[in-house]
């Protein structure tokens, strides 16, 4: 839990302006949703190292530089480096669902579809998570001002 908690300072920008404010609150909204995700349908129960994923996932947005380097840096567990690098193993299609639902208005709707029925998810389990994600995120973000 420490290091998952730690691995927010990474999104700690000295001087934030809009899109450093969007992209931490796009990044914890990842991490959250799939934390929140951990254990339903096909998903694993492993709450941590997809909140992990979710978060690490745009870190390459939020340093400019390209992931494979920063992953290579921080020492994930596999199974998140798998899911960040590969696109492959136990996170990977968590993953994808919350990226495919985060650009919602432009995914088509069957790619958002094929992502739930991978995780053996509806859209009646995932929409009030990703709500619910999207609101504790925006609350974080808010209290760094």
């Amino acid at each position: 839990k420490f290091y998952r908690w730690t691995s927010l300072l990474l999104f700690d920008f000295t001087e934030p302006g809009y899109h450093e404010r969007l992209l931490t609150e796009r990044a914890l909204t990842r991490g959250r949703t799939l934390e929140l995700l951990a254990g339903r349908g096909r998903i694993p129960k492993e709450a941590d190292n997809l909140f992990l994923t979710g978060l690490f996932s745009l870190l390459d947005e939020a340093l400019g530089a390209p992931l494979p380097e920063l992953v290579e840096k921080a020492a994930l567990p596999s199974g998140v480096r798998e899911a960040l690098l590969c696109r492959s193993g136990p996170y990977s299609d968590a993953l994808a669902l919350v990226c495919l639902s985060e650009a919602c208005g432009s995914a088509q709707p069957e790619h958002l579809a094929d992502a739930l029925k991978r995780c053996e998810l509806s859209d009646e389990d995932y929409a009030p998570v990703a709500a619910q994600a999207l609101v504790w995120a925006n609350e974080i973000v808010g209290e760094e001002k």
